[in-house]
């Protein structure tokens, strides 16, 4: 690229996260860089750090840790990993509201005897969600255990199961289903 006047960026993301960040980020990257064009590559986190390692992206957003990157890294920001089920899900006696949050504290250990709908083993989520159940010594019941963020928030709404996706898409499941309540109030 000379001097961000033309050329091409190949950056690799996650649908979770670009769906949030992205649109907004690369409308205002073109309107400031008009000559510079930007190709997606969609992927899980870990199949970017291959693509990097591969050098078939220039540059990724992805969940940390790395396994294989070994070049600089620069930190964006803390995403936490949220449970989330629908009000009426029998879980929900066992929450304790968060001292100055609109959302409750569920014990994993609580969460033993409900059904999980769980991302794949071979995305960060997936691999982080288990490692800590396993700490928790819950042994996790999921007949669907490959489902994306998004898909288990939907299905964890409607009381299908207990989703275990990153706070941005909890923060998104409660406000549609606040919208909903007040809908069919």
């Amino acid at each position: 690229m000379a001097n961000l006047q033309g050329g091409r960026v190949i950056l690799g993301i996650s649908s979770f996260r670009g769906e949030y960040m992205l649109p907004k980020i690369l409308k205002k990257f073109y309107e400031k860089y008009p000559g510079v064009r930007v190709d997606i590559v969609e992927a899980n986190s870990m199949a970017l750090e291959d693509h990097l390692v591969r050098g078939s992206v220039d540059l990724a957003i992805v969940a940390l840790p790395l396994t294989r990157v070994d070049h600089e890294v620069e930190f964006l920001k803390r995403d936490e990993i949220f449970l989330v089920a629908n009000r009426h899900h029998p879980v929900m006696k066992h929450a304790r509201k968060r001292d100055g949050s609109p959302y409750y504290r569920v014990d994993l250990k609580d969460t033993a005897e409900y059904e999980y709908i769980l991302s794949d083993y071979d995305t960060i989520l997936g691999s982080i969600s288990r490692r800590e159940f396993k700490k928790a010594g819950v042994r996790v019941i999921s007949h669907n255990s490959n489902i994306t963020a998004a898909m288990g928030v939907a299905m964890a709404r409607e009381g299908l199961g207990l989703a275990h996706p990153y706070s941005t898409y909890q923060s998104r499941a409660a406000l549609a289903l606040d919208r909903v309540i007040r809908e069919t109030v």
